[in-house]
């Protein structure tokens, strides 16, 4: 069910990994990339506003234990560094 929700919003599956998809947006270079790992998800963006529309609909379908956790600062016991002035993770 998530993966036909996702295709709905008009996400690509990435065929090198099948548990990321992204999105581009049209009006210019904005994307955003969504890890997915069992129950757990990561949302990787360079425009806020899609974000939160994707996280409106997903809680929307399922239940979302916590949308406002913050910056991300590990995933799958992998610690994430953001230079954000730099635009790097």
């Amino acid at each position: 069910m998530f993966v036909s929700i996702i295709i709905s919003l008009r996400y690509n599956k990435l065929s090198s990994d099948h548990h990321t998809y992204y999105k581009r947006l049209e009006e210019d270079e904005d994307f955003i990339i969504l890890l997915l790992y069992m129950d757990d998800i990561l949302v990787i963006d360079s425009n806020k506003n899609q974000v939160h529309e994707l996280k409106a609909r997903l809680d929307r379908e399922f239940y979302m234990k916590n949308l406002k956790l913050g910056p991300a600062n590990k995933i799958l016991r992998m610690q994430i560094y953001q230079d954000k002035k730099k635009r790097k993770i």
